[in-house]
């Protein structure tokens, strides 16, 4: 559901890029204590990042399930990638690695230290990889899986990623 409305949201970002998105979802329910509306906000974050910053005609993919006690969502692209050097700071406030790629849809730099700080309200992670400049990224949000329903975390409700 979460996930589902993020793409809802970029959607026509995606199809004005011609990119290809696969959504992979996790066979079985995956469920989280969060704010709905909070976590569409990280994953709206992390699809338009992979959108401006992977060339037209491009792919990107997300990919939901559960590994242990955790709900897992990856959102990976074959753009610009990120430079070994840069890795260190792309949660950072006020960061971009390529402001020259997104000149036309300027941003401030604060979508992905809001992401890890929302992730991190909700009891998460949140993880960036890339095998550099040219070789697109990967990122992983790990939120833990609800107990039960009735429990919440950061004033969220049972909320189904999925």
């Amino acid at each position: 559901m979460v996930l589902d409305h993020a793409v809802e949201g970029v959607r026509e970002l995606m199809n004005e890029r011609a990119h290809r998105l696969t959504v992979v979802h996790s066979p079985t329910p995956v469920t989280v204590c969060a704010d709905f509306d909070r976590l569409v906000q990280v994953f709206v974050n992390l699809l338009t990042n992979a959108a401006k910053y992977t060339p037209r005609g491009g792919t990107i993919s997300t990919a939901v399930f559960v590994e242990g006690n955790e709900a897992i969502v990856r959102v990976r692209d074959n753009g610009a990638g990120i430079a070994a050097e840069d890795m260190v700071r792309i949660f950072d406030t006020f960061t971009q690695v390529h402001p020259a790629l997104t000149e036309s849809r300027m941003g401030l730099g604060l979508g992905l230290s809001l992401v890890r700080n929302l992730v991190t309200l909700h009891g998460g992670s949140v993880q960036a990889v890339s095998e550099g400049a040219g070789n697109g990224s990967e990122f992983t949000v790990r939120l833990p899986l609800a107990e039960d329903n009735r429990r919440t975390r950061a004033g969220g409700a049972a909320t189904p990623v999925r």
